[in-house]
């Protein structure tokens, strides 16, 4: 195990807006989430200071809350290419289609042995509020 993972931190600033997909002629309704995790924000460059060619102090395991209830629980994994780091840090949840729904959303990372950490702020977003498709259209 790698001096970074020994200290991983917790994700902060979380957003959410509600984000649909397509998959051929079907839409999927969901939340798009983005955090920062270290000094990893998501931005297209330059990398964070602390990437370290994905030897990073970043969580892969997350939880999702919606409404004070666990959603899911998901693995993130990236690779050590240029730009890999924008994948530790955000995630698509996908919901049921019902429109005008509100949701309270929160995250929080598995850290070293095994132990969560604290919950990010809890944020809300409203299906109604769709800001854009994942294959680009309003």
């Amino acid at each position: 195990m790698s001096d970074s993972s020994q200290n991983i931190q917790p994700p902060r600033d979380l957003t959410a807006r509600s984000v649909d997909r397509t998959d051929g002629d079907r839409t999927l309704h969901g939340i798009q989430l983005d955090w920062t995790v270290g000094e990893n924000g998501g931005a297209d460059w330059p990398p964070p200071a602390d990437w370290n060619g994905a030897d990073s102090p970043y969580p892969h395991d997350y939880e999702v809350w919606l409404n004070g209830d666990n959603k899911e629980t998901f693995r993130l994994d990236w690779g050590s290419e240029a730009g890999e780091w924008k994948s530790s840090c955000t995630h698509w949840v996908g919901l049921d289609p019902e429109p005008g729904v509100k949701y309270s959303v929160k995250i929080r990372a598995r850290l070293k042995d095994d132990m969560w950490s604290a919950f990010t702020d809890e944020v809300s977003v409203s299906t109604d509020e769709v800001s854009v498709s994942m294959d680009g259209s309003r």
